[in-house]
């Protein structure tokens, strides 16, 4: 088994896992971040306000094994009034 950890970043906040999850395949967690990702971007989905997302899986020894970043910018071309 794996000790991984899955540290998160946005223009708002930061979150280092202290923690990690043990993952039989290196692949499993980086479907974690994806969906991670999938459920933060909707969460705190604004318009107008660009947002960047970034999730990294380190291991043990605090290497950046995985990176993955979600960039979102909302604007509104025109008004439907």
């Amino acid at each position: 088994m794996l000790r991984l950890f899955l540290d998160y970043q946005d223009s708002e906040s930061i979150y280092q896992d202290d923690t990690g999850s043990e993952v039989a395949r290196f692949e499993q967690a980086r479907d974690q971040v994806i969906d991670m990702l999938k459920h933060v971007a909707t969460d705190r989905w604004i318009d107008g306000a660009p947002r960047v997302f970034r999730v990294e899986i380190r291991n043990e020894e605090g290497e950046v094994l995985y990176c993955a970043t979600l960039t979102f910018s909302g604007e509104r071309l025109q008004s439907s009034d």
